[in-house]
């Protein structure tokens, strides 16, 4: 046989050690077979079936959803909710007063009107 450490022959069983290098044979196999045991250890941990990667649309997805589900409670809040009455901008003093229209180029009676501030019981404050 070879060394496998120098590659020198040897007779297998008569020589414990390498005649050439010293190596010694049985501390060699041990040790092989020790890296072998601790390679098939880490084969078999690589082995295990890996966890599926998290698919990064699902969270979008799901935000999305919370995101409309917002919007649409929202719209109907903001479109059923009762709107105040509004009172007119102005009153009418009961006088007239002839202006042209702009867009015909006639002449029209207008009312003249009292502007005021709607206040939030509906009248109007002058």
């Amino acid at each position: 046989m070879k060394c496998p450490s120098c590659g020198a022959a040897y007779d297998d069983g008569a020589a414990p050690e390498c005649p050439a290098c010293g190596l010694i044979f049985a501390k060699w196999r041990e040790r092989q077979e020790k890296e072998k045991l601790e390679a098939l250890a880490a084969l078999q941990t690589f082995e295990t079936a890996p966890q599926p990667a998290p698919n990064p649309w699902r969270r979008r997805v799901i935000a999305g959803a919370v995101v409309a589900a917002w919007l649409l409670i929202l719209s109907y809040f903001v479109t059923r909710r009762p709107r105040a009455a509004r009172a007119p901008v102005g009153q009418d003093t009961g006088a007239f007063v002839e202006m042209r229209d702009p867009k015909t180029g006639d002449m029209r009676r207008m009312p003249v009107r009292v502007l005021g501030v709607p206040s939030a019981q509906g009248d109007v404050k002058q």
